[in-house]
């Protein structure tokens, strides 16, 4: 992730990242899309407003909590 991050911040690049890990996709991303399950079709979007540079701290952060609820919540809503 760290390297990830520190590639970012110096090209600014679009990257278009397919993770598993809540928490990592939090970290990395500016914007999140939540897929469904089979058919795969867009279930929610969610914009992260979280201050750059971002590192691990963030990680215990009222904010990023939050974020991490949503998600949880709906990935677990449609088990």
């Amino acid at each position: 992730r760290e390297k990830l991050l520190k590639l970012w911040q110096r090209k600014k690049p679009t990257v278009i990242f397919v993770s598993h890990d809540v928490e990592e996709t939090i970290l990395l991303s500016d914007k999140i899309i939540l897929f469904s399950k089979t058919p795969g079709k867009i279930k929610k979007i969610i914009q992260i407003k979280l201050p750059r540079p971002r590192d691990n701290a963030v990680l215990t952060s009222k904010k990023f909590l939050q974020y991490k609820k949503i998600i949880l919540e709906e990935i677990e809503y449609e088990n």
